[in-house]
């Protein structure tokens, strides 16, 4: 009940992260139409404004293209690149059929700092839609890709069971492709301007 206050913050030390999006999207989404809405996404996100301060949060996020690699990792001796890749064939973890998204957050364990966010989106099987009408039993991408990419700036889980970042989504709905109070709170709270971080 009420706010996680144990484990640390986590955070992108720099004030600008990129992300790239895996080329095939998927056979559903054609690449173009997976950008539009990725895009949109992180900047619902970046484009909030702290309710303390009435800026933007302090973290910028930038699309770097589309690239070949489809593996998720971190790593550590070339450089990296924060992925987003849709999962056609099979969802590779537990639970499947409730699965929507999986991201992947790699950080320094002693103070929060995060090196390196996957995305991946189950797309196997699944209803994605792109539409602002989403079938009754449809899944909503932008509602979906929006709540990782808070997992991707570093929230967790949300108590308040109508934000985007509450872990349980009704098919159908598009309601968390914007963000509550609650949502941009977190953000804030962890980057309350481009230098400060925590």
């Amino acid at each position: 009940r009420g706010c996680y206050t144990d484990g640390l913050f986590l955070f992108w030390r720099n004030a600008c992260v990129g992300y790239a999006i895996n080329q095939d999207a998927s056979r559903n989404i054609p690449y173009e139409d997976a950008r539009r809405v990725i895009d949109d996404a992180f900047a619902t996100w970046t484009s909030s404004t702290c309710a303390d301060t009435g800026d933007a949060p302090g973290i910028a996020v930038s699309n770097l293209g589309a690239v070949e690699c489809d593996e998720v990792r971190f790593n550590q001796e070339t450089p990296n690149q924060n992925l987003i890749v849709f999962r056609d064939d099979s969802w590779p973890y537990r639970d499947p059929n409730s699965t929507l998204g999986l991201t992947t957050v790699t950080f320094d364990a002693r103070t929060g700092e995060i090196f390196d966010a996957d995305l991946e989106i189950n797309s196997s099987g699944r209803n994605l839609s792109i539409s602002d009408q989403v079938p009754a039993n449809g899944f909503d991408l932008a509602s979906v890709i929006t709540h990782e990419v808070g997992h991707f700036l570093g929230l967790a889980h949300a108590t308040d069971s109508r934000s985007t970042m509450f872990a349980s989504y009704k098919p159908g709905t598009t309601a968390l492709r914007s963000l509550t109070a609650d949502d941009v709170a977190g953000l804030c709270a962890i980057y309350p301007n481009a230098a400060q971080r925590v």
